[in-house]
């Protein structure tokens, strides 16, 4: 199958299936957190309907683990667009190289390598690669099993980050004073 594009949506024939980012129908009554998770709904079944092809099979991810941090630098080609993870915890991100639009809960960002800079706890981007970009995000844990460093670092959903972040306010309030 020949990759396409995978920012799709169903938002009317003029469409002709590419998906026009501004809200429409249901999109416009949703909040962009629902946006987000709506988005990669739509991604998910389109691969499992075979209209869209699964980009992570493209995307390079390379782990370090060195004395008690955790590196994952991930490598996205070129016109590819993936949906990311709800980290429970600030985390550096750098953006080594490439350019990206970045879209959270917050709106839309166009973003140019190099640039570091803090990511906050409760975060989901999509992100759609415009060239090759290369992506590291580096976060303090003395897990190296990726399973559990997965299980203490990631909500698997919004619901799930707000019960965390409710329950570790103090945790979350101190680390962004510091």
């Amino acid at each position: 199958m020949k990759p396409i594009n995978i920012w799709t949506a169903r938002c009317g024939p003029d469409t002709r299936g590419m998906l026009v980012l501004q809200p429409c129908g249901e999109l416009a009554r949703m909040t962009r957190r629902q946006r987000i998770v709506a988005l990669q709904s739509a991604m998910e079944e389109g691969i499992q309907r075979g209209e869209l092809i699964d980009v992570m099979s493209e995307v390079r991810i390379e782990h370090q683990h060195i004395d008690g941090v955790y590196i994952r630098t991930m490598h996205l080609p070129a016109g590819r667009a993936i949906v990311g993870k709800i980290h429970k915890h600030n985390h550096c991100a750098i953006l080594q190289r490439g350019r990206v639009t970045v879209f959270t809960e917050w709106g839309r960002e166009e973003l140019e390598g190099p640039q570091t800079f803090t990511s906050p706890a409760g975060v989901k981007r999509g992100i759609l690669a415009h060239t090759d970009t290369v992506w590291t995000t580096i976060h303090a844990t003395d897990e190296t099993d990726l399973d559990r460093i997965e299980e203490q670092m990631i909500a698997k959903s919004y619901a799930d980050f707000d019960a965390f972040a409710e329950e570790n306010e103090a945790m979350l309030t101190n680390r962004v004073l510091q």
